[in-house]
Parts: C-alpha cells; sequence; structure tokens
C-alpha cells in the first residue's frame, strides 16, 4: 500500500463517521466570512448550497473558495470538514490545497488579551487521540512534499508542529 493510502486510511480510520453540521456547514461559514450572521439565513445556506454526504465523499471542488470560511466552523463542522479537507490535500499536495490547511491548523498564540487561541481550542475540541495524531501526520506529510518554490510553508508546518497544542506527546494520552 503506497504512503499516500495509508494517510488517507489512517484519516479515515481516525474520524470515522461524523454527523454532517446541518447548522452550519461549508458554504454557511463562508457566508459568515462575508458578513452574513442571521441564524436562519446561515442554515438555508447550509440546506440549499452543501452536499449532505459523509466527509470522505467530499472532494477538492466541494471544498472550494474557503477563504477564511474554516474560521467560523464550530467544533462539529471542523470534525466533519477537516478530514475531508486532509484528503483531499494528501491526494493531491499542491501549495494552494496545503496553504489552507496549514492556516487552519495553526493554533495561534495563547494571548489572553486575543483569545484566538481559546477559540482555536473551542475549534478543535474534537480533534484529538486517533485524530490528532492524524492531523500530526498529514502536517509531515505535507512537509515532505512541499512545491519546491515554496520558501515559508515549511517554517509554518515546523511551528504548528512545535506547539503545545500539537505536542505528540500530549496526545498520546488523550482519547479519540
Amino acid at each position: 500500500m503506497r504512503d499516500i493510502d495509508k494517510l488517507v486510511s489512517q484519516i479515515r480510520f481516525a474520524f470515522g463517521f461524523v454527523d454532517f453540521p446541518s447548522h452550519c456547514g461549508w458554504h454557511a461559514a463562508i457566508a459568515k466570512d462575508d458578513w452574513v450572521s442571521d441564524p436562519k439565513e446561515l442554515l438555508k445556506i447550509t440546506n440549499t448550497r452543501d452536499k449532505k454526504c459523509d466527509w470522505w465523499e467530499l472532494t477538492i471542488d466541494d471544498l472550494k473558495i474557503c477563504s477564511m470560511a474554516q474560521c467560523y466552523l464550530d467544533s462539529q463542522g471542523v470534525a466533519f470538514y477537516l478530514p475531508a479537507y486532509m484528503t483531499c490535500v494528501v491526494k493531491n499536495t499542491v501549495r494552494p490545497n496545503y496553504c489552507d490547511l496549514i492556516s487552519w491548523l495553526e493554533p495561534g498564540v495563547n494571548d489572553s488579551n486575543a483569545n484566538l487561541y481559546d477559540y482555536f481550542l473551542e475549534q478543535f475540541s474534537l480533534i484529538k487521540g486517533l485524530r490528532k495524531k492524524a492531523c500530526i501526520d498529514v502536517l509531515y506529510h505535507i512537509r515532505s512534499n512541499l512545491d519546491p518554490k515554496d520558501m515559508f510553508s515549511k517554517d509554518e508546518i515546523n511551528g504548528i508542529l512545535a506547539h503545545e497544542f500539537w505536542d505528540y506527546k500530549r496526545i498520546t494520552n488523550c482519547s479519540n
């Protein structure tokens, strides 16, 4: 089995079945990034524009135009869309795909004035144990397959992997 196939299988096993986030899907998150805040409108967008399926059936075409959409997903949305996006990146490790994923996995600085790290922890509260390990392995995969012209992503990935949230020693004591 190829390394890519093993990593895709690892992601699928680690995340398993995750309910579709019917309250706020991918396109509603994009709409939030475009300043839509009405819950009824966001629900309508989710119901009419998002593909209702298992996460492993999503393709990169279903997840395009993300801008900063992933920042507007809650923990259920992250648990559903993150493995789909990681799988797409592993299958097609090109700079536009992996740059968005690197940004998504960046926990930020633990600064009590900004509270961005607390927000990240809330969003990633369902990413523990084997799920976290899969994310780490995807980061290693990306780092090993960077675009030769990419001068910045290696340092970004190294910074993420050095962050306390992604510390492998800590995750070995977590449950899935």
